[in-house]
């Protein structure tokens, strides 16, 4: 039982390798072999398996310029359905439509409240259904959806299980979509869920062992890459920045607390420096938009604001790269480049021994955790077709993939 199960994490290793690489580009067969560093014939016979249950499909073949055989395609089997993300990261609802092979067929977004409520999902519910009735969808089913969301969230039951956004504790968003729409859905954490797109399609590097995602938004939040996977932590939550009481002075003067300095905090630091009250949580206003059109204006107290933010995501950074030992930094968010750039300056200045990290900047942005919950609404349906391909071949009604072969 032990050999079969070994052979059989083999053939779904090489399974798996096969479906990222044609969610890339298509690919010869030829191509693959060289991929996955197995026989023509074994890739041939994989091809063939994944053709069989629809998960791929051959292509017509192409003319090329030169002579000889025309070689024969395989890509992604489009044909099957689309699938959605939806992110509730910010105040903004947005919700995407995906093809299997990665590509945006359509989207849209509306400015609602901050807290997540019944409200909150039904409007979700209705974008998706509008998006669903589009032309460009071309009557293909839905598959799956993925949501994206703030707090801390069970890995395992996908409830909540702390965010101060939401309205009722008990709500439950992955729950609610998959009684309307009769699909497997699954939820993540906003910062972790964006770094998944950065794994997969922004600027991390290709090859790498470990970094960090560093998220400055409305809010702001940290994911950490452990040899090449997301780092889940002991209990599944891992990223969740520590919350401070920000009156306590202690915390105030504490400038190495191990959390992202958010837009929200500069935005009342500028408020504090003109004598203006707290912003109330769910206050309608666009954060993220009002600094960065003061900052372009020059007020003297954004500059300021912002250049203390700066330097206290600066020392966070040092410390964390200083005590893992990281190889790159992403960061993220609605940044100018101007701002990313006296963050490393500050990183440079600050720092006793000179960081050795990489700091790059996010070609995402905003856009990530709603980018990395359509990557992974695709391969809910890629692993749930895959189960039901193994359960067929081995015969065991039970077989599940192990979290091993899972990105997040």
């Amino acid at each position: 039982m032990e050999k079969l199960e070994n052979r059989n994490n083999v053939r779904l290793n090489n399974q798996l390798l096969l479906i990222d690489a044609l969610r890339k580009e298509k690919r010869t067969i030829t191509d693959l072999s060289d991929y996955l560093e197995i026989s023509f014939c074994a890739t041939r016979h994989i091809v063939d398996e994944l053709t069989a249950c629809g998960l791929c499909k051959y292509s017509s073949k192409q003319a090329i310029n030169k002579r000889g055989r025309i070689p024969l395609f395989v890509e992604i089997n489009n044909n099957a359905g689309v699938v959605c993300g939806i992110d509730f990261s910010t105040k903004i609802i947005k919700v995407a439509l995906y093809s299997l092979d990665g590509k945006l067929i359509n989207s849209a977004s509306k400015e609602d409240s901050l807290f997540i409520t019944k409200n909150h999902l039904a409007k979700a519910e209705n974008m998706l259904k509008d998006l669903l009735d589009r032309p460009e969808v071309n009557n293909r089913k839905l598959l799956s959806i993925c949501i994206s969301s703030p707090g801390i969230i069970d890995t395992k039951t996908y409830e909540y299980v702390s965010v101060f956004r939401l309205e009722d504790q008990k709500l439950n968003p992955v729950s609610y979509f998959t009684n309307v729409f009769s699909v497997d859905v699954e939820m993540y954490n906003d910062v972790r869920i964006g770094c998944l797109a950065e794994l997969k399609t922004g600027n991390f590097p290709y090859k790498f062992l470990n970094g960090m995602l560093f998220r400055i938004g409305t809010f702001g939040g940290i994911s950490f890459i452990n040899n090449g996977k997301i780092y889940t932590g002991a209990h599944g939550f891992a990223g969740e920045t520590p919350n401070y009481i920000l009156d306590d002075p202690i915390a105030l003067k504490n400038d190495m607390n191990g959390r992202v300095y958010s837009l929200w905090e500069v935005i009342n630091n500028i408020n504090l420096k003109k004598g203006l009250p707290k912003l109330k949580y769910d206050e309608v206003i666009n954060i993220e938009k009002v600094i960065i059109d003061n900052y372009k204006n020059n007020d003297p107290f954004t500059l300021e604001a912002l250049d203390e933010a700066c330097k206290y995501n600066a020392i966070t950074i040092i410390s964390l790269c200083s005590l893992l030992d990281l190889d790159y930094v992403v960061i993220e968010g609605a940044i100018s480049d101007e701002i990313f750039k006296k963050i490393c300056r500050y990183v440079t200045d600050l720092s006793v021994n000179r960081v050795r990290t990489r700091i790059i900047q996010s070609t995402l942005g905003a856009e990530s955790s709603l980018i990395g919950a359509c990557y992974q609404a695709q391969t809910i349906y890629f692993h749930k077709s895959l189960e039901k391909l193994n359960q067929k071949r081995l015969r065991m009604d039970e077989f599940k993939i192990n979290p091993s072969f899972k990105d997040i």
